[in-house]
C-alpha cells in the first residue's frame, strides 16, 4: 500500500523516505500519478536486474563467464569479429551445440543467424554481390 505524506510528496515503497513528486517517474494508470519507488530506487534496482540479466545470460544460455565474454572482448581489441565495428558486442554462438564462438557487433549477430549459420550460403551472397558490383559500372 502506498503512503503519502502531502499531497506534494510520497513515501518510496523502497527506501521509505518522503520525497517530493519530482522525485518519482511519472506513472499514467495510477490516481497518484507517481510511481511506487523513486527515482533513485528504481534506478538501483534496474542496475541490479541488469547485472543480474547479464550474468545468468552468460552462463545460461552461452556457458561463459563474464571474465570469459571480457577475455575474448580484449583479444578482439574490442571490435566485432567481422567487420571490426566498435560497439557493443554479442556472443555469438552455436545455435546447434551452443559453443561460443566469439563477439560480433549486433548486425553481424544477426545476419549470420539469417543466413543460418551456413558459410556456403554466406559465401555465395559474397559472389552475387561481388557481381552485381562489377556489372552495375
Amino acid at each position: 500500500m502506498e503512503t503519502f505524506a502531502t499531497d506534494r510528496t510520497k513515501v518510496c515503497s523502497s527506501c521509505k523516505t518522503e520525497k517530493p513528486l519530482d522525485d518519482f517517474y511519472p506513472r499514467h494508470d495510477g490516481k497518484e500519478g507517481v510511481r511506487y519507488r523513486c527515482k533513485i530506487c528504481n534506478k538501483t534496482s534496474k542496475d541490479k536486474n541488469r547485472d543480474y540479466s547479464r550474468k545468468y545470460l552468460f552462463k545460461n544460455r552461452y556457458n561463459i563467464t563474464e571474465e570469459q565474454y571480457e577475455l575474448k572482448a580484449a583479444q578482439q581489441d574490442n571490435r566485432c569479429a567481422i567487420c571490426g565495428a566498435r560497439v557493443k558486442l554479442h556472443v555469438d554462438h552455436d545455435h546447434n551445440t551452443g559453443a561460443f564462438r566469439g563477439l560480433l557487433c549486433p548486425n553481424c549477430n544477426k545476419a549470420i543467424g539469417l543466413f543460418k549459420d551456413n558459410p556456403d550460403t554466406l559465401r555465395s551472397a559474397a559472389e552475387y554481390l561481388e557481381d552485381v558490383v562489377t556489372n552495375a559500372g
